[in-house]
């Protein structure tokens, strides 16, 4: 098994959330470190985070009329998770996917998915394309799980355009096609980054606003255009309001806006310092930013690719690990 594998193989055994429901990023800064070129890193990051987590807790298949009531309950996330479980062992994983986003599915893509969801279920479905395992499905059942356990009525949307993670579909857009959704995701992330940059002191809340529509993108092939482009629309539900935060001082900002700076001269330098951090949020952001500057380059990406590199995990983090 590569250390990806080894990696879902413990998380697996890992709840969906911890602390004050903080979502579990494990599998998908995994995926990332992978995608980064530093596998080897894998293990260590899981050292640092996995005692975070709770142990997951046993679930029951939910029968057919049990689904709408156990909708956007985290409670039930277990029994979401069997359900999952129970439909992959009988089909094809892009079959199970898609049908959980059919109107006559599970009907997630008429509820708000959370970004969190999102983000897990994008890298899920990256590492199924790479390779079809057993370990890679079940992901895929976790991230299905979470996003129906988690979504939440159209009606309690966020500020979306405050946070930058993209706008309300209309019936063009929603008929629109893959090229012209990559298109728009790569809109929606270039002003995501640009925000991301411009507030430093609410990282770990707008980074959010990048990864959630560049991990749409890994659905694109999988999923009818409607149900992209309302998912899409649906961004703004589980991203919070930055509260106002202390500035930095002058001094150390401009040099640590220095270093990033240098930073950002180099994608390789960049890969390597996000490995480095081995912080969930850090490697996520900056492999998200680094992957779409590939596909629209962009300088603004790079700066908020080793911006998060450097400064996304919390101030003490490095000494604490």
């Amino acid at each position: 098994m590569s250390e990806l594998d080894h990696a879902l193989e413990r998380l697996h055994l890992c709840g969906f959330e911890y602390a004050d429901a903080v979502p579990n990023y494990g599998p998908m800064a995994v995926e990332a470190l992978e995608s980064l070129g530093h596998g080897a890193l894998i293990a260590g990051l899981m050292d640092v985070y996995l005692p975070r987590l709770p142990e997951l807790s046993e679930g029951q298949p939910l029968r057919t009329g049990e689904r709408e009531a156990a909708r956007g309950k985290l409670d039930r996330a277990a029994d979401w998770l069997a359900s999952y479980e129970q439909a992959l062992i009988g089909s094809h994983w892009s079959n199970v996917l898609a049908e959980a986003f059919a109107p006559t599915g599970d009907r997630l893509a008429t509820a708000q998915v959370g970004p969190h969801a999102l983000v897990r279920l994008g890298h899920a479905v990256r590492s199924l394309t790479r390779e079809d395992n057993l370990l890679r499905r079940r992901e895929l059942a976790f991230a299905l799980a979470y996003s129906a356990a988690s979504c939440v009525p159209r009606d309690a949307a966020a500020d979306v355009a405050q946070l930058g993670c993209g706008g309300p579909a209309d019936e063009d857009e929603a008929q629109t096609g893959p090229t012209d959704m990559g298109r728009r995701l790569s809109a929606v992330c270039l002003r995501a980054s640009e925000r991301y940059l411009e507030d430093g002191s609410h990282r770990a809340e707008l980074c959010t606003g990048v990864v959630a529509p560049s991990a749409l993108r890994f659905l694109i092939p999988h999923l009818p255009a409607p149900g992209l482009a309302q998912v899409l629309a649906s961004l703004g539900s589980g991203i919070k309001a930055p509260h106002p935060l202390p500035s930095p001082a002058p001094i150390a900002e401009a040099s640590q806006a220095l270093e990033v700076a240098r930073c950002a001269e180099s994608r390789s330098e960049i890969r390597y310092r996000a490995a480095c951090s081995v912080h969930e949020h850090s490697i996520v952001m900056a492999e998200a930013c680094l992957r779409e500057e590939a596909i629209a380059p962009n300088t603004t990406l790079l700066r908020a690719a080793a911006d998060a590199a450097l400064r996304l995990s919390p101030p003490g983090y490095r000494d604490w690990r």
